[in-house]
């Protein structure tokens, strides 16, 4: 079971907004390229759940350092 608290969206959505206009590009370029990719293995996510899921990711390792 995971341990970890509960992001809070809302600092997660304030965060990526404050990004670079670049920064927030490349974030939705990977996001098109991972999910154009895992659909091709047969995964069930949405492009929106896959951009969530990395932006939270970025979010746990460039601001709270997990």
């Amino acid at each position: 079971m995971d341990n970890q608290p509960k992001l809070d969206l809302k600092k997660v959505k304030i965060w990526f907004e404050s990004l670079p206009e670049k920064r927030k590009f490349e974030i939705h370029q990977a996001t098109r390229m991972t999910y154009h990719s895992c659909s091709i293995e047969g995964n069930s996510l949405t492009e929106n759940d896959t951009f969530n899921l990395i932006v939270q990711e970025l979010y746990k390792q460039e601001v709270i350092k997990t």
